[in-house]
C-alpha cells in the first residue's frame, strides 16, 4: 500500500489543503512468470474536508503482473488490467499498463 500526500505552495497554489491519496496492490506467488492479483486506487480529497463518497474516485480491479529475468543486464517487470468504478466520481472501467526495464549493478 502507498500513501500519498500533497499539497500545492507559491503565490498561486489555489486553496492551500493538504490532499490525499492511496495505491494498493496484493499478487498471488505462483512462481511462474506471470501472477495474478489485484490493484485499488482512490482519491478521496483533501484531509478533513473529503467531498462525500459519491464525488471520491474508487477504483479497483483484475491484474496480471509478470518479470522477465536475465533480459540484458536487467529484468522487464510489467503489469496489466482493468480498474473499475466503484463511485459515481470514478469512470466506470480505467484499463491500466505499465512497464519497467530495472538494471541491475
Amino acid at each position: 500500500m502507498n500513501l500519498f500526500f500533497s499539497k500545492n505552495i507559491g503565490d498561486f497554489s489555489g486553496i492551500n489543503r493538504l490532499n490525499f491519496e492511496y495505491a494498493w496492490e496484493t499478487r498471488i506467488a505462483t512462481g511462474g512468470i506471470i501472477e495474478p492479483g489485484i490493484q485499488a486506487y482512490s482519491e478521496p480529497g483533501a484531509i478533513g474536508h473529503f467531498a462525500s463518497l459519491s464525488g471520491q474516485d474508487h477504483r479497483v480491479g483484475p491484474q496480471l503482473f509478470g518479470v522477465l529475468h536475465q533480459l540484458g543486464p536487467g529484468s522487464l517487470k510489467f503489469n496489466a488490467g482493468v480498474l473499475f468504478g466503484l463511485t459515481p466520481a470514478a469512470p466506470r472501467q480505467t484499463f491500466r499498463w505499465q512497464a519497467e526495464y530495472a538494471v541491475h549493478f
